[in-house]
């Protein structure tokens, strides 16, 4: 591991008080720099990335997964930039119609950030927005949580301005977009009926 980014991230905060995944984890997608208004993209791309190599041990080409995303989440519209639907609807076209996950998303972030973090299998995306957050409308993929107590919390993120450990405080964060899985064949066939 890079001393710098140890240090880094040792300083900031206690490494033992973070609840997620493995930092190291996400140093792959640290290179992926976003400079433009895919930020949805990136991060869509390094969610299926991860979902791959913890299912099956293998990375992806992340710049074909990157150009495929462009392509579904943000070059299909006549809008810049990547709302929460276009996120969503790009995530269910790479995982198909069979897949063991289904995509979901909320506007109330906080439960389900720990729920999903504290299974320690996932992460999740997250958007901050508008005047909420230092990074106005953004994207970013979420691994780890700190919570100091009922009203505060911080997430740890890779972020695609070329940060792997970026930490968002929990009030800056509006919406959440992950991955559940789905238990049952019953339960996929109910769930495929119902999805738009």
């Amino acid at each position: 591991m890079n001393q710098n980014k140890e240090s880094e991230f040792s300083s900031s905060m206690n490494r033992s008080s973070w609840i997620g995944l493995d930092p190291s984890k996400f140093l792959i997608y640290e290179p992926y720099i976003n400079r433009s208004y895919f930020c949805g993209s990136y991060s869509s791309a390094a969610l299926i990335d991860y979902l791959m190599t913890w299912m099956y041990n293998k990375h992806l080409d992340f710049n074909q997964l990157l150009n495929g995303f462009k392509y579904t989440n943000d070059r299909s519209f006549l809008y810049k930039g990547t709302i929460v639907w276009d996120i969503v609807k790009g995530l269910r076209n790479v995982l198909g119609e069979d897949s063991p996950y289904r995509v979901r998303w909320t506007l109330h972030p906080r439960p389900v950030i720990q729920k999903v973090l504290n299974q320690k299998e996932l992460p999740l995306i997250i958007g901050t927005i508008g005047l909420l957050s230092h990074y106005g409308n953004h994207w970013l993929l979420a691994y780890a949580y700190q919570a100091e107590d009922e009203q505060k919390y911080q997430v740890l993120c890779y972020d695609n301005h070329g940060k792997s450990r970026a930490i968002v405080n929990g009030d800056e964060i509006l919406l959440a977009i992950w991955l559940e899985k789905i238990e049952t064949p019953k339960e996929r066939e109910f769930i495929h009926d119902k999805t738009v």
